[in-house]
């Protein structure tokens, strides 16, 4: 697992590189039924993949959620309850990702492959700002914003 606040994964992370994308793609083209219904995208659409790497949090009162996709196609997902120094993490989760034109595919260590929509956008509330909108399975929309160091 990487701790969220890292600049880069450790170097154990980036020697495993390869294995990630190996079962990435080993899991994406077993899983036929999710495989066939991925959109034809162009070059173009793909290119989401760097404007998603990076820190991204929301704040919902005391509770926080924070994603980080590394370059390297992992993810780690954090939930956590509480303010500075007082947060506890309630859910430590981490997987694979990839983007496939509007669609995010979660894979996380111990669980099933997810399929988020995902775009990146303003927030009326931050103009200007770079927001991340989720779409999850169950239709539950949620934005995050970068985490500001």
């Amino acid at each position: 697992m990487h701790c969220l606040h890292q600049q880069r994964p450790s170097s154990s992370a980036v020697s495993r590189r390869p294995r990630h994308v190996a079962l990435l793609t080993l899991f994406l083209s077993l899983n036929i039924a999710a495989a066939a219904s991925l959109p034809s995208v162009s070059h173009a659409q793909r290119s989401g993949v760097g404007a998603i790497v990076g820190e991204w949090v929301v704040r919902h009162g005391v509770l926080r959620h924070q994603y980080q996709f590394w370059p390297n196609g992992t993810y780690d997902y954090q939930r956590s309850a509480g303010y500075g120094s007082g947060q506890q993490a309630l859910i430590l989760e981490n997987g694979l990702y990839a983007v496939e034109g509007d669609r995010l595919m979660l894979k996380p260590t111990d669980g099933d492959l997810q399929v988020l929509h995902w775009q990146m956008g303003s927030h009326w509330t931050s103009p200007g700002r770079p927001t991340l909108y989720l779409t999850y399975p169950n239709g539950r929309q949620e934005f995050f914003y970068p985490l500001a160091r």
